[in-house]
């Protein structure tokens, strides 16, 4: 599960066992919205500071125990955009 913070923070949980697994620096001000796409390896996060993101998220399972999750930098600027199912 994936939250936006008002400092601007995007928090990754385990809701399983309810641990964060990751925390990213992702925005200047509050986040308003956050969509995760269905396939969990992208997610688009809009915020007050009038910025739109686009992440790819990349997921490794290092064990049963432990996942190891990265946000490789935002792709931003972009001109048009086809959010394909």
């Amino acid at each position: 599960m994936a939250v936006g913070t008002k400092s601007g923070e995007i928090l990754v949980y385990d809701l399983a066992s309810s641990s964060l697994i990751e925390t990213v620096n992702a925005h200047s001000a509050t986040i308003w919205s956050l969509h995760v796409r269905h396939d969990d390896l992208a997610l688009v996060s809009g915020s007050a500071d009038k910025d739109i993101k686009f992440w790819d998220v990349e997921w490794k399972k290092v064990s049963d125990e432990e996942v190891i999750l990265r946000f490789p930098r935002p792709y931003i600027g972009l001109t048009k955009l086809y959010w394909l199912h």
